[in-house]
């Protein structure tokens, strides 16, 4: 069985690299080694840092590719899906600050090998590792999934034809595929041990980002529609990740966003951005109705 690890980094702060080769010692470790492949944007200031990086980490089951604009999670993904994936028989993922546990390829190795005894190739499979946040939170992100490629080209099929690339290209992108994976009528096998480890020292990682901080009547125009873009998706993605809670309608979605800006000037523009994600709300509910009907069959 051929696996690769899909890994996609945006350089943009000191002691990232670092992190990085954390990352990618942690699965060079493993029992069984997989392919990596690193799709890397890099800030202006980083570029020397990015390829010296590059240049000094030679392996032969390392593919590194550096754009010079930034780009988001799901567009190194996409980028990575469209040219590698098919080589394969099961994507995994990693961020570029946190690890993976020694074992961890050959154990999602073994639940898609289940899986594939189990349900044959009736439906595409997923594999779903429970990651424990703490205070009763449960619920993965995308790195702690493996996937059959066809899932990925799916998922990307469907952003493309719904037209839904707004929602995808912001720091909160992934909540739209992560809803997808939760509520798409897949195989899905749930494993019951942890071997994904998040990072929850990095005052820029997952674990500890503020990407909601509070908008003061300062901000920019452009930085503010882009916040408010970020608050969409990650408050659409909830709900929409919540199998107890409906997902959210427009007007729940202005009153949410409006809550971390100060000031009522912007209230025309929020409205305005809230009522265009429609086509968002939608994809969601329809994902929703599917893995309800799924379920109760």
């Amino acid at each position: 069985m051929k696996v690769a690890v899909f890994i996609a980094s945006h350089i943009h702060y000191q002691g990232q690299n670092t992190l990085l080769i954390r990352a990618l010692q942690s699965v060079l470790n493993q029992t069984i080694i997989p392919h990596i492949y690193i799709s890397m944007s890099v800030a202006d200031e980083m570029m020397e840092m990015a390829n010296g990086l590059k240049m000094g980490i030679n392996l032969e089951n390392l593919t590194w590719k550096i754009h010079p604009k930034q780009m988001f999670q799901l567009q190194h993904l996409e980028y990575l899906t469209n040219t590698y994936a098919d080589q394969y028989d099961m994507i995994l993922f990693l961020d570029d600050d946190d690890t993976y546990t020694t074992n961890r390829v050959r154990g999602m190795q073994y639940a898609l090998s289940l899986g594939l005894q189990h349900y044959g190739h009736s439906k595409p499979i997923c594999i779903r590792e429970i990651v424990d946040w703490g205070e009763g939170e449960s619920m993965p992100e995308v790195w702690a999934y493996g996937v059959q490629p066809l899932v990925l080209r799916d998922f990307f099929d469907e952003i493309r034809e719904r037209k839904l690339a707004r929602y995808t290209c912001n720091v909160m992108g992934d909540c739209v595929f992560r809803a997808y994976l939760r509520h798409k009528d897949l195989n899905i096998i749930t494993t019951d041990v942890q071997l994904y480890n998040y990072n929850k020292s990095n005052p820029f990682g997952v674990c500890n980002s503020q990407h909601l901080v509070c908008i003061s009547r300062h901000t920019s125009k452009k930085h503010l529609k882009k916040h408010i873009l970020h608050q969409i998706t990650n408050y659409a993605g909830v709900a929409a990740n919540n199998s107890n809670q409906g997902v959210f309608s427009v007007k729940e979605l202005i009153n949410l966003v409006k809550k971390t800006i100060d000031t009522n000037k912007y209230y025309p523009l929020i409205k305005k951005m809230c009522r265009s994600t429609q086509k968002l709300l939608d994809f969601y509910t329809e994902l929703r109705t599917e893995w309800h009907a799924h379920n109760n069959q």
